[in-house]
């Protein structure tokens, strides 16, 4: 590795480079004759309120966004949900136990109930440990677009909503009337992989119905994994499985909306340990309805009851290891919306919600000792708490700047209140923007964190300064650049408290710090996007993230992460997709021989990895198919543990075949 250094502090200058290169090219002949569909002028204004009250362009939204439409995924090829989010920057992913991936952002493990996960606005963090488990096959077909609003949503969204908020919409989300099918075959490693898909959309004049599901099966390792104890083992076999159901109805102000999703997973391995039969299955359930009553020609007022039904981390073995703790959590919200005739307007609701949860398995003996249903929860085989909070959010134009305020207060039953306010200060002219941008969010404690503590739990919160500006560069290409600075204090980890009981408790103060740049360029027959992210972490303050001797890097976290991707038009029917993607080098606990710890491991460095996806697409009419290779050099992948926990990096993303047929409404 001695040449990586320099290798990665030439990333920098080389998007700089590409985006010079691009502003040359945007001004000749190509970008006088552009015919693509969605031109960057319309991309620069495509309308969205992730981060706002009222729907406003990407440039204007009091927040960083990245939004990535069904055309930015099929240009890059993506295929999978996971490869869809490793196009936002600074994006990369982690394990957890049982082999479960999560999400590594902004330079640390943000898995750990600090992002906010919604599909069709409708949450899927767990009621357990307030994460989202991602299925690793779950497929984009399924998707119209994914808005990332990359930093804090505390005061907009609530709890969890720290580091990012990912909303993830469905095809029901977008109005079509008729049918879709798609079909997916791949094989890795020579193991198959399929999908399929389907949905179907009625609209009228006074309501709409739509329908949409999916079902995937197949393996997702790659290569041979070294667990704790030294033992090597095949992981190309490893399966998993996971269906969803989408349903979306809307008639005359009341809008319904269910999803469903279950994901299994041939674990392989408990903690770090090879264990061939282990297997892990995640399954949730929502249920939303609501009702907008119009109280005036510019005030609306929205009660919303959504009821949640889930059995997350359910592990079965041949070893005495049942884990069943299904929960329920019912929420109301009433919110009011009033728009004032001078351009401002303001959002203000409450939220109440109960939760539940019943030990219906517990037979963990290494994990919980002494542990059954009847005991689990303090002596109880069951648990609940509760929540209350109250929010309110405006937005007021200031001659040519608009100023976003908001704040939101919450009181959990367990871990007491929070308080999180916002203040975005933002401008967008047709030729640039301008963001100022300051927010605090929260993680309130879930279940399995509440009952694991090793002492009083009190609310994390997370503090972010942002600024960022984005130009023109000629008339087809657009470059944005970011910068943010944010701290989370009290931060909830399992570790060892300081009455050397192990389980959850309140960390140190921990910072992180990072530049993100972003360019687009759109020519006639040329769609280019390249993104770049350089972070650095204080992971001296909290031991579990720390990385021995060398302070800036948390443990499973690259410093620098760089994403291109193109959708070259061939012809009027067929494109060509060629992806790069660089992520530097990470720290993880692996097996070491030599180590006189128990279990043996040490950490060590895993090598930068540069990998490269290539597709093509064939469209006629409501037709298309597309054939694509991802690593085409078959590189080596990894997924490291990002914290100091005992399973050695696993292996992932061999060189795979896959092609996928589509009709299209």
């Amino acid at each position: 590795m001695g040449g990586s250094r320099n290798r990665l502090q030439s990333w920098p200058a080389a998007f700089l480079a590409l985006a010079w290169l691009g502003a040359w090219a945007g001004d000749g002949r190509l970008a006088e004759e552009r015919l693509l569909r969605m031109p960057l002028s319309d991309l620069l204004q495509l309308q969205v309120s992730t981060a706002s009250i009222q729907p406003s362009s990407q440039r204007e939204q009091p927040g960083a966004l990245t939004v990535l439409t069904a055309e930015d995924m099929a240009a890059a090829g993506a295929r999978t949900l996971q490869d869809a989010l490793l196009l936002v920057p600074g994006v990369s992913f982690g394990l957890d136990v049982f082999n479960v991936p999560g999400l590594v952002f902004r330079g640390t493990w943000a898995y750990e109930g600090k992002i906010l996960f919604l599909v069709d606005d409708l949450p899927v963090n767990d009621l357990l440990y307030g994460i989202y488990a991602i299925p690793p096959n779950f497929p984009v077909e399924l998707l119209d677009r994914v808005e990332i609003l990359r930093g804090p949503g505390g005061a907009k969204y609530g709890e969890n909503a720290e580091l990012a908020v990912i909303r993830i919409y469905t095809r029901n989300s977008s109005p079509h009337d008729g049918f879709a099918a798609v079909t997916t075959a791949a094989q890795r490693d020579g193991h198959p992989l399929g999908q399929v898909s389907a949905g179907q959309q009625w609209w009228g004049r006074e309501g709409s119905l739509a329908l949409l599901g999916t079902a995937s099966t197949g393996s997702w390792g790659s290569g041979t994994w070294t667990d704790a104890a030294g033992a090597r083992v095949d992981t190309s076999a490893q399966e998993q499985e996971s269906a969803q159901l989408a349903l979306a109805s809307e008639w005359r102000g009341t809008r319904l909306q269910f999803y469903f999703e279950q994901f299994n997973l041939d674990a392989v391995q408990r903690y770090g340990f090879y264990q061939p039969d282990m297997a892990i299955s995640f399954r949730h359930a929502n249920l939303r309805l609501e009702h907008d009553f119009r109280l005036t020609p510019s005030t609306t007022l929205t009660p919303r009851w959504t009821w949640r039904d889930e059995n997350t981390w359910q592990g079965t073995s041949a070893l005495p290891s049942n884990y069943e703790l299904p929960a329920q959590r019912h929420t109301l919200d009433l919110e009011a919306r009033h728009n004032f005739s001078w351009g401002g307007v303001v959002r203000a609701g409450v939220q109440q919600y109960w939760a539940q949860v019943e030990a219906a398995q517990m037979q963990v003996p290494d994990a919980f000792p002494g542990n059954t249903p009847a005991n689990y929860f303090d002596g109880r085989p069951d648990a609940e708490y509760r929540s209350f909070s109250a929010f309110a959010e405006g937005e007021v134009p200031l001659g040519d700047y608009l100023l976003s305020t908001g704040a939101r207060y919450s009181n959990h039953s367990v871990s007491g209140d929070a308080v999180v306010p916002r203040v975005a200060l933002t401008r967008a002219e047709p030729d640039w923007h301008v963001k100022a941008l300051y927010e605090s969010a929260y993680r309130e404690p879930q279940f399995e964190t509440i009952n694991q503590r090793a002492g009083v739990l009190k609310p994390e919160l997370t503090t972010v300064y942002e600024v960022e500006g984005g130009h023109r560069l000629g008339r087809s290409q657009y470059l944005t650049a970011s910068l943010f600075d944010y701290e989370l204090r009290d931060a909830i980890v399992f570790s060892v408290a300081p009455s050397g009981i192990p389980g959850y408790v309140n960390g140190q103060p921990f910072r992180g710090r990072g530049l993100e740049l972003q360019w687009r360029l759109e020519l006639d027959r040329l769609q280019l996007q390249a993104n770049y992210q350089r972070s650095s972490t204080d992971d001296d303050a909290i031991p579990v993230y720390d990385v021995l001797g060398r302070n800036g890097q948390s443990l499973g976290a690259p410093r620098d992460v760089f994403n291109a991707w193109a959708g070259w038009q061939l012809s009027s029917a067929w494109s060509l997709h060629p992806r790069l993607r660089y992520q530097g080098e990470r720290t993880a606990l692996a097996y070491d021989a030599a180590s006189a710890a128990t279990p043996p491991l040490a950490q060590r460095r895993l090598d930068a990895e540069l990998t490269v996806d290539l597709s093509t697409r064939y469209r006629r009419g409501p037709w298309s198919w597309e054939l694509g290779l991802r690593n085409v050099a078959d590189e080596e992948q990894w997924l490291p543990q990002p914290y100091t926990g005992l399973s050695p990096p696993y292996p992932v993303g061999g060189r795979e075949w896959w092609s996928r047929l589509q009709y299209d409404f």
